[in-house]
């Protein structure tokens, strides 16, 4: 993996599926393809077709097969960003819905391996922050209603995983969960004041 950040002690290796495991799954290495080199016997499953994110979804079950990784701290790959790739797509809705799907099944992939805690505080963490960004996208508010009870619906039951977040994190947690109207309205409401206030910022400081 060539990669600078994150502030790990690189060009070292690391020994066993678990530690490896436990770094993908936990996001301490993001699941980037454009950063990694795998050998070719690893990719046995094959990442979705036609969805977002299909790199997060897919990843973390080549790691499962290494029996060690290593990081080089070297500049080797240069990334371009562009205009209409998926990464500066705004279509903000379906690519929330596929990362949330990917968080699910990462989940179910966390049990397996005897990862429960870890993949419930993941699962959580994505759900928050799906429907939060799912509130601010331009659909109406029936379809924000029924995307944010559906993510309500799954990570309801995993109020210990929220409980070992931040209050922030926590309150968004039990108004996804319990009063999911009141949640929108709220996260609308904040999405317009930090709007009207960079507005202001460009208006005083052009």
């Amino acid at each position: 993996i060539v990669s600078p950040v994150y502030g790990l002690q690189f060009c070292k290796l690391i020994s066993g599926q678990v530690k490896a495991l436990e770094w993908i799954l936990s996001d301490r290495i993001q699941s980037y393809l454009w950063n990694k080199m795998f050998r070719s016997e690893l990719l046995v499953e094959p990442m979705p077709v036609g969805k977002y994110y299909e790199d997060y979804a897919t990843t973390y079950k080549w790691f499962s097969r290494a029996e060690s990784i290593s990081f080089i701290d070297l500049p080797l790959y240069h990334y371009r960003k562009r205009r209409g790739s998926i990464t500066n797509d705004r279509n903000l809705t379906h690519r929330r819905i596929d990362l949330f799907e990917a968080a699910q099944e990462r989940y179910s992939f966390a049990l397996e391996a005897d990862m429960s805690e870890l993949g419930e505080e993941l699962l959580v963490e994505k759900g928050i922050k799906c429907a939060k960004d799912i509130v601010r996208c331009g659909i109406s508010f029936a379809e924000k209603k029924e995307i944010v009870s559906h993510i309500a619906s799954v990570i309801k039951s995993h109020h210990s995983a929220a409980k070992r977040m931040s209050i922030k994190k926590q309150l968004r947690f039990y108004g996804i969960c319990h009063h999911p109207i009141a949640f929108i309205k709220a996260v609308c409401l904040t999405g317009y004041m930090t709007r009207l206030y960079k507005h202001r910022i460009r208006i005083l400081y052009p």
